[in-house]
């Protein structure tokens, strides 16, 4: 499968998102210190304190997300002009090929440690931090594209 695409800010906004809010362990960490918190509000003589704490990292967390990190990758999509090519990608039994103007990826399967997706574009990691973004649109099959991601490797992260 060859296909060809150039990233939009939006999508690269949508991408970096999708990495910065963690996966579904992380969140729900997240939920059950927020309940911890609740419960030693309900069961003590500290009632303000854990609310107060639950309320407050609700809104860093979501802020962080909805606010701080949109910022971040706008202002990072403006500064890097190789996030803006046209980029080609090809899939072949060794890999993933993408290449633009600033240069060429041959990304083997057995590099690619994670893959994240949502309804607008594919997160291909090559580390926990590292990753390439594939926007959805530019697939022309879908299906292949998570059918050889789920061969090769392997459930997605969530």
């Amino acid at each position: 499968m060859k296909c060809s695409y150039t990233l939009t800010e939006a999508e690269f906004i949508s991408a970096m998102t999708l990495h910065g809010s963690g996966s579904n362990l992380t969140q729900l960490w997240l939920v059950i210190a927020g309940i911890i918190l609740l419960l030693i509000s309900t069961f003590t003589d500290y009632i303000f304190l854990p609310l107060g704490i639950s309320i407050i990292g609700c809104l860093i967390y979501f802020g962080l997300i909805n606010i701080v990190l949109p910022y971040k990758a706008k202002k990072l999509f403006k500064q890097n002009k190789a996030l803006r090519e046209k980029t080609s990608l090809s899939l072949t039994e060794e890999g993933i090929n993408l290449k633009n103007q600033s240069g060429v990826n041959k990304l083997q399967w057995q590099d690619i440690e994670n893959w994240k997706c949502d309804e607008g574009v594919y997160l291909l990691y090559l580390t926990p931090r590292f990753f390439h973004t594939v926007p959805v649109k530019a697939l022309p099959d879908q299906v292949l594209f998570d059918k050889l991601l789920l061969q090769y490797i392997g459930k997605k992260q969530s």
